[in-house]
């Protein structure tokens, strides 16, 4: 009878059992079968199936059966994460068409006319206005410079404002209008003035001059980041001033 026992040897499982009985005493009972030579290829493999099977007709413990490595397992796929879509920037919203009276009022306007309708309802067709010439009132110009400053500020070529009425003599402008007043604009090259005062006068002129499209805020130095406003302010306000296109006396409305 043979008793098994198992024990590891360099991580390969060995089973070993007695010597039959009558075997010489130079077998050394118990022994386990170790390997008299290194074996790499054997430590190698992480798992080795072994069996021993004794000799027949000698005292010889038992030979060894190397079955091989176990079947490698199949890699796990780790499946690659589709990438992000790219989202595509958001555009700025259209600005809607303006909301213009239809039909348009007949000229020549008066200034509160003017005032109530969008500048985008005119383009840049000309437009015929009836206002009293006289020195502006009280103003003031503050925050960032806007350039080109011709269509923002008054020139040399036209000091004088075009108000909505005649003011009277202690400032009013009658129960029909308000003391409303603009400034109008001189083209650069233009031979056009607009400095006479206290008189009715007929203007022909136009808005939305191609030079409003580059018209942009100026900061002096070492501005903080709260004055910074977008161009497209100064566009606008410059799109609503009317440039001088010829002026001539009238008679009162």
């Amino acid at each position: 009878m043979c008793e098994h026992h198992t024990e590891r040897v360099f991580d390969v499982k060995v089973r070993w059992c007695n010597a039959p009985i009558g075997a010489q005493a130079s077998d050394s009972p118990r022994m386990p079968l170790r390997l008299r030579a290194p074996l790499p290829v054997l430590a190698l493999l992480t798992t080795v199936a072994v069996g021993c099977t004794p000799a027949r007709g000698t005292a010889q413990p038992w030979t060894l059966h190397s079955v091989g490595p176990l079947p490698t397992p199949a890699p796990t796929l780790v499946p690659t994460p589709s990438p992000s879509p790219i989202e595509s920037p958001i555009a700025e919203d259209t600005p809607p068409p303006p909301e213009c009276p239809s039909p348009m009022p007949s000229q020549p306007l008066r200034l509160h006319d003017l005032d109530a309708i969008d500048p985008a309802c005119f383009g840049t067709a000309s437009i015929s206005l009836v206002g009293w010439q006289a020195a502006p009132g009280d103003a003031g110009f503050e925050g960032p410079e806007v350039e080109p400053n011709w269509l923002i500020y008054p020139q040399d070529a036209a000091r004088s404002a075009l108000w909505d009425a005649k003011p009277s003599a202690t400032g009013g402008c009658g129960a029909a209008f308000t003391c409303e007043w603009a400034y109008l604009h001189v083209a650069p090259g233009s031979s056009i003035t607009f400095n006479g005062h206290n008189r009715w006068v007929l203007v022909t002129g136009h808005l939305n001059d191609p030079a409003a499209l580059s018209c942009h805020y100026v900061y002096g130095p070492n501005p903080s980041q709260s004055e910074f406003l977008p161009d497209s302010d100064a566009q606008h306000w410059c799109a609503s001033s009317f440039v001088l296109e010829r002026v001539e006396a009238t008679t009162a409305p």
